[in-house]
């Protein structure tokens, strides 16, 4: 029967099994045969072990026998000794050194030989031979044999204990002893002893020995087994290999044999032999389906690398798509084939065989099914077509099978499509071909779209450079761009031009290759600046042309960036300026020239107000006399209206040298304080009259919220209401002009004011409106026919509003009025003035009447009689007035403001009426008129009046009028006038006291002691805050002034050092800096100081710190003196002039430094002032040198400090030009930028002019002999030909402007010690003939 699978695969399993049987029977018969060895080996250790252990006890039984014996005998201790140590050894108490041999016992005998001591140990067994033998396993009989040796071994040893005993305690019972161990019963004891060891040793060697015999027989049946095994396992071994060789191995040589020699010869098409017996012709069969893939794959690789061929090295879409084709074509042998490019929205069909001419060569709709396709990146095949899809063949049709569609897909995005159409149904060997190179073409295409882009590109990128550069060259300006190493990288033609230089000869150059040395620094110095401080700058540079003539040129730089946006260089333009240059020559010749015409015209119009003015200030004066004089009501009334038009007409005088101030710029305002209510009233005696003349309402609705006591210009204000009511009345012909006044925003500071001057008159079209506020011009040509006027008083107005920060409007209807309204920010005085107006309490809620046939008016007063809780009542005639006062019976009225000018009963008559009814309780009746008293004012109709009230009314007037009705005086709501008395400064003595002053400056330091020196306080200097932390370590102080900034340590460290030491917790520190702002005042709170003065030092504040800190509040103020200005005025007329042994120089101005206000910062101490400012003008000029040197070696904190103490010194000292100068160096220091040197100098150059300016007034008064009066309180006469007689001319005229001449005086007579304070005091208060005594008093030719 043959052989089957299922055969050789049982005989091999049975075979592998009796091996791995056979194989593990062996091992376990090798590990049971090891044991039983091991075994034997143990039983003969213990046998071995028992016998040894035998031996030690029957030698210490003979050994302890020997030793008493030797003992009796010799009676030597070492016997007893050793009979001890063998007993203990024996009985497991003590026991031989470790490495001992037994032979010690016999060796012992000899009397020579050393004994050894014994080891003591402890044991808790009967005795330790009988633990060992236990330990050894020896049987029970064999243990009990020796026991029962061991107990008579013992007994016999206490038997020759207690004879030795006896012994030692008897020396002479030897004989007794020795009987005692040679007799009978010891021997016949010994005997036994020995007996029974002899017994157990026999016993135990018998039964050792079958034990032996037993284990060897084993093991020899073991090992038999154990080679019975292994030989099986062998055999099986054999049998398998034979049967592995017939069934695997060879057939494997065989196979290995035909696949080496086909595939050395590439040849894969080879088939295996499936007949083989066994698993191996299955595993030939599987063999040959893989050889016949591979031999597939192998010709699908070979087309792919054709097809990768095909696809490389193509310029454009079309010649890859032509290529493509023709491959598919001659490979797979399709008829119909198209390739198409996606080119943005557009799927087109770049190449393709076997189209007709009318097929669509693109899609552009998504829907269609080319594009649908794409989109959705699947393969899609159609089938079964059924001749509905056919192609043209030679004039025939030729009926497609299939169609089939392969996305081009590249990173998930489409990019094309390949279409194929077979006449049969494509083989699936083609269609994976396909698949496994439709990534390759879609590859290739978009690589080649991406080079037709790339090429597009650069072409667009090579027609872009040339349009820049033809942009570059149409710019008519030499322009360049430079890299980081200041190397040409281009130019345009006009730079070229320019220099006459080719563009060959630039590129690559560097500035110092082109231009002179000077030139090419300052181009590369641009550069780096640009580079480090990215930006752009321009400068200004003289070259040289292609002609060789120098131009002025501005050059303009600016950083240029690579793509990483890091600097790349600069790029710049050269504009030409030398014609505009030469233009600035000639505008400013053309300007100075204006200006000496505008000079002219300035002292033109000079000359006329000059002329103008001189009978003016005569009429002014003489009013002003006139007031002071005794006159009447009515002439006090004439005479003030008099000064009053005068005064205006003065002001109309000054508007044209306004508006020439305006025009030069020159114009500026003030903020001084004022009352609200003075400016109407004076606004009231201007506009009045006119308003009077015209029969015209004049009325004024002022908020009665708004604070009176504000700070402005007062001047101005009036000037702007003046010129707007003025124009009003002038455009109304009846009716009422209206100044309201009205609070807009309000705050602690400050005032938010809307004023309105509102009319009835002719009113403004849109038109007219766009013409007003321009100089000289009015609404129409007509308009200055019928009304006259210059056209300047809106414009001035409008220019002095926006310079008070405020804005001016109009708001007019033709035919209905106009109101011009303005708006202003005032401030509000510290001590504000009651603004409400409120009557006393028992007038509040009284009933009052309004009689006012003007609307406007009769309103305006009722809404003020209404804030003052008065409950007014308002009626338009007088017989109308006369009714509700006989009506009002049992609520009469309090009050009744009766106009005066009314139709029908005017308001004289109907008072008259009312005072007659005496039926009635009479009211208060107040006449309101917009005439004077004096106009047709009787005797008996001021009887029926309480009072009058002269238009326009406002709420002070209002208010006062009220108030004398009842009798009431005034309650203070105005400011005091100029008689009021003043308080006299009071004195600060700090004598005892002592104060740190520290401050590096020598000339603050020397201020700072001037202006401290009235006080009596004790003053130590410190340099910086070292040496006033040195000093206070020295002595105590009071205060301490400290400086911020100073070398070694500044006053922000010392104070913060100051405050670690408890002891200095409360000393007052007071910190001085010209650095005023927030933030440094912060900083010195946080340090630990209690208090900041700025420097320009103040010297009220500095001695209100003084008190505040040194005094406190220990020690009271002197009481204040209280001085009348009258009587302070006659002290001035009869002060001695000053003498001259105690003038030292004369106070006059000096360029750029306020001489007054600087000495006044010392306490007025003027010979002090002028020496600490000599010194300090020559301590900077050294200083400044310093600085050029700090500035140059790039010093930075020596250059901020110099800067910083020369702005604080020169603050102090009022030399405000050079503390500007020093606080622009400082400035730009702190921003880590060096100042030029030239503006060093400049300060040198000030400086310097200082110190001539006070080397020629010392050798002028030097080189002057001021010879002294002998008579006390007289003055030296003045010789004639001294120019005082202009001055006495404007005297006698009554010109004020005499205090102007007065100024001149003191120029030209600056040498005399001459007082001119009572003469201009004079002037000012209009008393010229004194003014006139006073001056001739002067020139010696008083009369």
């Amino acid at each position: 029967m043959p052989l089957t699978k299922a055969h050789l695969s049982y005989t091999s399993k049975a075979l592998l099994l009796l091996m791995f049987v056979s194989l593990i029977v062996c091992i376990t018969l090798s590990i049971y045969n090891q044991k039983n060895k091991q075994h034997l080996i143990d039983s003969y250790s213990r046998l071995s072990t028992t016998n040894e252990l035998i031996h030690k006890l029957r030698l210490s039984t003979d050994q302890q026998t020997a030793f008493s014996k030797l003992y009796v005998l010799t009676g030597n201790e070492r016997w007893y000794s050793l009979f001890e140590q063998i007993m203990a050894t024996r009985n497991g108490t003590a026991t031989l050194p470790e490495g001992t041999s037994l032979t010690y016992w016999e060796k012992i005998l000899d009397p020579e030989f050393e004994l050894i001591e014994l080891e003591n140990i402890a044991s808790n067994d009967s005795f330790p031979i009988i633990d060992k033998m236990n330990k050894m396993g020896i049987r029970d009989y064999e243990l009990t044999q020796l026991s029962l040796a061991l107990q008579k071994a013992n007994e016999l040893a206490a038997d020759e204990r207690r004879a030795l005993k006896r012994l030692i305690d008897n020396p002479n019972a030897n004989s007794y002893v020795m009987t005692q161990l040679l007799g009978v019963q010891y021997l016949s004891d010994s005997s036994k002893v020995m007996t029974t060891i002899g017994l157990a040793s026999r016993a135990l060697n018998e039964r050792a020995q079958e034990e032996l015999t037993h284990t060897i027989n084993k093991g020899t049946l073991l090992f038999s087994m154990q080679i019975l095994s292994l030989m099986i396992f062998v055999v099986s071994i054999l049998c398998f290999f034979v049967l592995q060789w017939r069934l695997y191995i060879h057939p494997l040589k065989n196979m290995q044999k035909t696949v080496i020699s086909h595939v050395a010869e590439n040849n894969f098409n080879f088939v295996l032999d499936e007949k083989t017996k066994g698993e191996m012709g299955e595993f030939n069969k599987a063999l040959n389906h893989v050889l016949k893939n591979v031999a597939g794959q192998l010709k699908r690789n070979s087309l792919l690398k054709d097809f990768s061929v095909v696809l490389r090295g193509k310029e454009n879409t079309q010649s890859l798509g032509k290529d493509v084709n023709q491959f598919l074509i001659a490979k797979l042998n399709l008829p119909l084939i198209g390739i198409y490019v996606l080119d943005d929205n557009t799927l087109e069909r770049v190449a393709g065989i076997g189209y007709s001419a009318d097929s669509p060569t693109s899609y552009t709709h998504n829907d269609s099914t080319h594009k649908s396709i794409l989109y959705g990146q699947v393969y899609r095949r159609f089938k079964n077509l059924k001749d509905k899809y056919s192609i043209t063949l030679n004039g025939s049709s030729l009926s497609l099978a299939e169609m089939h569609y392969f996305p081009l897909i590249v990173n998930q995005s489409p990019v094309g499509l390949l279409e194929i159409g077979t006449l049969t149904p494509l083989d699936d060997t083609v269609e994976h071909w396909v698949k496994d190179v439709i990534d390759d073409l879609a590859i290739g295409v978009q690589l080649t779209r991406n080079l037709e882009l790339q090429k597009k590109t650069e072409l667009k990128v090579v027609e872009q450079l040339e349009l820049n550069r033809q942009i570059l060259d149409a710019i008519p300006n030499p322009m360049y761009y430079r890299n980081v190493n200041s190397e040409y990288i281009g130019v345009n033609e006009s730079f070229t031009s320019f220099f006459g230089l080719f563009e060959a000869d630039i590129i690559g150059s560097t500035p110092k290759d082109i231009f002179e040395a000077e030139t090419a620094q300052q181009f590369e110095d641009s550069e780096a600046q640009l580079l480090e401080n990215i930006g752009s700058l321009d400068y200004e540079a003289r070259l040289v042309n292609a002609d060789g003539i120098q131009r002025d040129v501005m050059v303009y730089e600016a950083t240029f960036f690579s793509t990483k946006g890091d600097p790349n260089g600069v790029v710049g333009l050269l504009l030409d300026v030398t014609e505009r240059k030469q233009m600035e020559v000639e505008l400013r010749k053309a300007k100075e020239a204006a200006d000496e015409v505008s000079k002219a015209k300035g002292d033109f119009l000079a000359n006329m107000s000059h002329e103008i003015r001189t009978p003016m200030n005569a009429i002014i004066g003489m009013s002003h006399l006139a007031l002071n004089s005794d006159l009447n009501p009515k002439q006090r009334g004439y005479v003030s209206k008099i000064d009053m038009a005068a005064k205006s007409l003065l002001g109309i005088i000054n508007d044209i040298l306004d508006f020439s101030k305006m025009e030069a710029g020159k114009l500026v305002t003030e903020d001084v304080d004022f009352r609200l209510d003075e400016v109407l009233d004076n606004l009231t005696n201007i506009i009045a009259v006119k308003a009077e003349e015209k029969g015209l309402e004049f009325l004024f609705d002022i908020d009665p919220h708004i604070p009176l006591a504000l700070v402005g210009d007062p001047l101005r204000i009036g000037q702007v209401l003046i010129n707007l009511c003025g124009n009003a009345i002038k455009f109304t012909d009846s009716g009422e002009v209206v100044v309201g006044v009205k609070l807009l925003d309000k705050n602690e500071e400050t005032l938010n004011l809307q004023f309105d001057v509102r009319d009835s008159g002719i009113g403004l079209s849109q038109e007219q409106q766009n013409k007003l506020f321009k100089s000289f011009s009015q609404a129409d040509a007509s308009i200055t026919r019928k009304y006259g006027g210059t056209g300047l008083g809106l414009t001035i107005s409008k220019r002095l509003i926006e310079i008070m920060g405020g804005k001016i409007w109009v708001t007019s209807d033709e035919g209905q009025g106009s109101t011009f309204s303005f708006t202003l920010d005032c401030g509000l005085q510290d001590a504000k003035i009651k603004s409400y107006y409120k009557p006393i309490k028992d007038l509040v809620g009284k009933p009052v009447l309004v009689v006012d046939d003007n609307d406007v008016a009769r309103d305006i007063l009722v809404n003020l009689l209404t804030m003052m809780k008065f409950s007014p009542s308002a009626v338009s005639n007088g017989q109308e007035a006369i009714s509700a006062v006989e009506h009002e019976v049992d609520s009469p009225y309090e009050i009744i403001f009766m106009d005066w000018n009314m139709p029908g009963i005017n308001g004289i008559e109907a008072i008259k009426q009312i005072r007659q009814k005496k039926s009635l309780v009479q009211p208060k009746i107040i006449l309101v008129t917009a005439y004077g008293r004096e106009v047709g004012m009787t005797d008996d109709i001021e009887h029926l009046l309480d009072g009058i009230i002269i238009k326009p009314v406002n709420p002070s007037i209002l208010f006062d009028s009220i108030m004398g009705a009842y009798g009431i005086e005034s309650l203070g709501l105005k400011e005091s006038g100029k008689n009021t008395p003043t308080i006299e400064e009071d004195t600060l003595d700090l004598t005892g006291k002592s104060l740190l002053l520290v401050e590096d400056n020598e000339t603050n330091q020397e201020v700072a002691m001037g202006m401290m020196e009235p006080f009596n306080v004790n003053i130590t200097v410190a340099n910086h805050g070292q040496e006033a932390l040195d000093k206070l370590s020295e002595q105590t102080f009071d205060l301490v002034l400290m400086d911020m900034q100073m070398p070694v340590m500044d006053g922000i460290t010392a104070t913060e050092n100051i405050r670690k030491n408890s002891k200095y917790k409360d000393l007052p520190i007071v910190a001085m800096t010209a650095n005023a702002m927030e933030s440094d005042v912060k900083n010195c709170k946080q340090a630990g100081m209690d208090d900041h003065i700025g420097k320009p030092i103040d010297f009220i504040i500095l001695k209100e710190k003084l008190r505040k800190y040194i005094l406190g509040s220990k020690e009271v103020l002197n009481p204040p003196t209280i001085v009348n200005d009258s009587a302070e005025i006659e002290e001035i007329e009869s002060e001695e002039p000053p003498k001259e042994a105690e003038t030292k120089l004369i106070i006059e101005e000096m360029p750029g430094v306020d001489t007054v206000l600087g000495i006044s910062r010392i306490g007025g101490n003027e010979t002090k002032y002028w020496e600490i400012l000599e010194r300090f003008i020559q301590s900077q000029i050294e200083a400044m040198i310093n600085l050029k040197q700090a500035i140059i070696i790039k010093d930075i904190e020596t250059a901020t400090r110099t800067a910083h103490s020369l702005r604080g010194a020169a603050s102090n000292l009022a030399a405000q030009t050079l503390s500007d100068m020093a606080k622009e160096m400082e400035d730009s220091l702190n921003n880590s930028v060096y100042p030029e040197e030239i503006k060093v100098d400049i300060v040198i150059e000030h400086l310097q002019t200082l110190s001539a300016y006070i080397e020629a007034k010392k050798a002028r008064q030097d080189d002057e002999a001021i010879e002294t009066e002998t008579e006390q309180n007289e003055i030296e006469p003045i010789d004639d030909s001294l120019p005082l007689d202009t001055l006495l001319t404007m005297i006698d005229n009554y010109d004020t402007q005499a205090l102007e001449e007065i100024q001149r005086v003191k120029q030209t007579l600056i040498s005399h010690q001459l007082d001119y304070g009572a003469i201009e005091k004079a002037i000012e208060n209009f008393d010229f003939d004194k003014a006139k005594e006073l001056t001739e008093k002067l020139t010696g030719t008083n009369s």
